[in-house]
């Protein structure tokens, strides 16, 4: 078959000049349908103007693009071309349901339908008023696929049927697959900004609910101090006004009366003991401690230490095993230091598997090491699996919070806790404090 006289080089007419600007025209419209359909804000607003901008390019009067509504079977029209005034009040009401007519029929079946003349075909009997009214002859409908799935459909209508020529029919596929593509560019934008809308709801919300928690917190480590506080200066009068009784000076006692001063008086001083640690557990959340200072040697600690654990009457063993030489003087809270000792070693008396629990310490390079470690036989039996399970629970909450305050404790005191332990092996905490004291804390002599 000879070549069309149109695509001859050698033509002398200027015929070809049109049909080239008609195709510069044509791809000017799809340049901008990308642009649109890359930078639009919405999926309406890139589908309204490409629409505007291809609609007359095939020749059509008017032109609609439906999207599904969500999940439904229900088409809404989201954009519209040359449709008269008095139809616009009521565009944002249109919808089409898949499977019914030729827009519904071409997302339902994913094939474009013509219909050459819609008055010829008796299935449309139903439209001839619209037709009349809109005038429009002919239509065809194209569906909008993208991912695999039918987004929409977009309709053209005709006041008569053009002549459909395979570049004319690409040119109405393309035209699908850029609306179809600006329309599941832009769903996907919109998802995007709904998911980043609710992440950043959900953020606030967690924040609030963190601000909340921080709030009901300080309030309650403002409690604890407030009451410490309260309760420290009486428990310090009662033990001391203890202390006299017990020396005799308020007279002679006997025996049984000295036992029960005593006794009476350690619990005032474990009591002031765990006033003493909520002022710390206060202190440590807001990161600083109130420090009474002194210049001790470092074995004392220790002493103190092994006489306030006392005998757990458990078969077990605490001692202070002292270094044979002077040590040079650790200067800090030397009632802290204690507390901390005490801590490790009822750690070890609740959890430990030998029988023995030893404290010792040395001091080297500007440090005090005080180290609180298992040593002798393993245990025959474990008392602490004998108690009920509640309090064995509370137990062991309770040393979580001890030990959690310890490392937040000799942290602020410049220190650190370290455990020691390997496989089936003793366990070993060591304490390290610097021998200059705690830096950077608020710090009252006395």
């Amino acid at each position: 078959m000879p070549p069309r006289k149109r695509y001859v080089p050698r033509h002398p007419l200027p015929a070809p000049a049109p049909a080239a600007s008609h195709d510069r025209r044509e791809l000017d419209a799809v340049r901008d349908i990308v642009h649109a359909s890359v930078g639009g804000e919405s999926a309406e607003e890139a589908l309204q103007f490409a629409l505007d901008r291809i609609a007359p390019q095939v020749g059509a009067a008017l032109g609609s693009v439906y999207l599904l509504d969500g999940a439904s079977e229900l088409m809404r029209l989201v954009a519209a071309h040359e449709w008269p005034e008095r139809y616009r009040p009521w565009l944002g009401a249109m919808r089409v349901r898949v499977g019914f007519g030729p827009s519904g029929e071409a997302a339902s079946e994913r094939r474009v339908i013509d219909v050459p003349d819609v008055f010829a075909d008796p299935d449309l009997e139903d439209w001839h008023e619209v037709a009349r009214e809109l005038g429009f002859t002919a239509l065809i409908a194209l569906p909008l696929v993208a991912a695999g799935r039918v987004l929409g459909v977009a309709a053209l209508y005709f006041r008569e049927m053009p002549a459909v020529t395979p570049e004319s029919r690409a040119l109405l596929r393309l035209v699908a697959d850029l609306l179809a593509a600006a329309a599941d560019q832009s769903a996907r934008r919109d998802e995007l900004r709904r998911a980043n809308a609710a992440l950043q709801e959900a953020t606030s919300e967690i924040e609030r609910q963190f601000d909340a928690v921080e709030r009901a917190r300080r309030a309650r480590d403002d409690f604890l101090e407030g009451v410490s506080y309260d309760l420290r200066a009486p428990l310090e009068a009662v033990r001391a006004n203890l202390e006299q009784l017990e020396q005799g000076d308020a007279g002679p006692l006997t025996d049984r009366q000295r036992d029960a001063l005593r006794a009476a008086r350690t619990s005032t001083t474990r009591v002031l003991d765990l006033v003493e640690a909520l002022l710390d557990f206060a202190g440590a959340r807001r990161g600083a401690l109130e420090f009474r200072v002194e210049e001790f040697d470092p074995r004392v600690p220790v002493r103190d230490a092994v006489r306030e654990v006392g005998v757990p009457n458990r078969g077990l063993a605490v001692a202070a095993v002292e270094p044979v030489l002077a040590l040079p003087p650790l200067r800090g809270d030397r009632r802290k230091v204690v507390r901390l000792l005490v801590t490790l070693t009822e750690h070890l008396i609740e959890h430990g598997r030998l029988d023995r629990v030893e404290l010792t310490v040395d001091a080297t390079e500007a440090r005090a090491r005080f180290r609180v470690q298992e040593a002798g036989a393993r245990r025959a039996v474990d008392e602490a699996m004998d108690d009920e399970p509640a309090e064995r629970q509370a137990s062991e909450a309770q040393l979580a919070w001890a030990l959690d305050l310890v490392r937040s404790v000799s942290h602020l005191m410049g220190g650190s806790v370290t455990v020691d332990a390997a496989g089936e092996g003793p366990t070993a905490f060591v304490l390290d404090l610097p021998l200059e004291g705690p830096p950077g804390a608020t710090v009252a002599h006395g």
